[in-house]
């Protein structure tokens, strides 16, 4: 079984009202390591970041769940220097484009179209240089495995965060 949270403003931990979606919304999740917010290897990667730079990725995620909600093209929201992809590589026979989204100078998120109106959430860093590292391509490439995997395998399990839960 693999765990993916659904990325809304409850994962953030944001107190408003989630944005009202429209009839086909695109769904954000990010791979947890179990079933608890606190295993999500997105967050745990914006944590260990500098508080600027955290505070710049917590804003790419609170702007792409309201462009998410809305249905439309995620590049329709960002110019092409702010959204595009990123990384291309094969797997199963098929071509997979990991795309990325820049917040401030530094921040990057990536993420992966994935089944449906799906969206993985792969990475959140900062970058200085433009060009991906191959441990960097790496990265992405295993997070994209491990979704499409669960997919083929039907064992992925989507879950939101609780209320209990801090983050």
């Amino acid at each position: 079984m693999r765990f993916f949270l659904r990325i809304n403003y409850k994962a953030l931990g944001v107190p408003e009202q989630e944005p009202t979606p429209s009839s086909k919304p695109w769904e954000l999740y990010a791979r947890c390591d179990t079933k608890d917010a606190e295993t999500c290897v997105l967050f745990q990667q914006i944590a260990r970041m500098v508080p600027k730079d955290r505070k710049a990725a917590m804003s790419a995620l609170h702007k792409l769940i309201i462009v998410a909600a809305s249905g439309q093209p995620i590049t329709s929201y960002y110019d092409k220097k702010q959204c595009h992809d990123i990384h291309t590589f094969t797997y199963q026979s098929k071509e997979r484009t990991v795309w990325r989204i820049w917040k401030g100078d530094v921040v990057r998120a990536t993420f992966y179209y994935g089944e449906g109106r799906t969206i993985l959430l792969t990475h959140a860093f900062a970058k200085y240089e433009d060009k991906l590292t191959k441990a960097q391509k790496a990265m992405l490439e295993t997070e994209v495995i491990a979704y499409i995997d669960a997919v083929n395998e039907k064992s992925l399990h989507f879950f939101e965060k609780s209320d209990n839960e801090s983050h």
